[in-house]
């Protein structure tokens, strides 16, 4: 019995904190990709037709950062 009111702490803890850093990480994200869409200079293409840009670096700063 005791284990399951730790589980369901657990389980509400973890939920609360979903719901906090995806409204906090949501804007950041949706600021980081209009920057990419917005800015010609921050996707390029190489001699490949293969397209680089920073938004996954950006994106994973984030979610290391909130993790």
């Amino acid at each position: 019995m005791r284990e399951d009111f730790l589980y369901n702490g657990f389980i509400t803890l973890c939920n609360a904190y979903s719901r906090k850093i995806h409204s906090q990480i949501t804007p950041l994200i949706i600021n980081i990709l209009e920057g990419e869409s917005k800015h010609e200079k921050a996707v390029e293409q190489d001699h490949r037709k293969c397209l680089h840009t920073n938004a996954p670096e950006g994106l994973m700063k984030l979610f290391f950062e909130a993790f």
